[in-house]
């Protein structure tokens, strides 16, 4: 949430995870600048889905990642899939190693196909279970 709030509203917030007097005033900043939630100060769900949409909260672009991908785009999948102790190498190749990382990602969760391509549907898990 912490690293949301930076990207979306410049808060310069520690990355801590603690919800301390500074994460809660940039809560309330957030809610201000939406017009639409109530700013309270409160992180519930309807502040946490519209800070999710509008931001990436682990930076991941908006394309479709597989076998063959190049880039930045995939060190940034394989760093979130590091964070979540897949153990990868961070090189920016979308190879075996990194497809089958992502193969045991989608296994965890039976909503998701288990192609080993990193679309829609398997990033918008990822990033949930990367910032709850």
């Amino acid at each position: 949430m912490q690293r949301a709030l930076n990207k979306a509203m410049g808060a310069e917030l520690s990355e801590d995870g603690i919800f301390g007097p500074n994460t809660k005033t940039a809560v309330i900043a957030f809610q201000k600048s939406t017009k639409t939630l109530k700013a309270d100060g409160i992180y519930g769900p309807k502040t946490h889905a519209k800070l999710s949409k509008e931001i990436n909260s682990f930076g991941f672009e908006n394309t479709v990642l597989k076998m063959g991908s190049r880039g930045e785009a995939v060190k940034t999948l394989q760093k979130a899939l590091n964070d979540m102790s897949y153990d990868v190498t961070v090189d920016g190749i979308y190879g075996p190693e990194t497809k089958e990382a992502v193969i045991k990602f989608q296994k965890r969760f039976p909503d998701l196909v288990n192609d080993g391509i990193f679309g829609p549907n398997t990033k918008a898990v990822m990033d949930k279970v990367l910032n709850d």
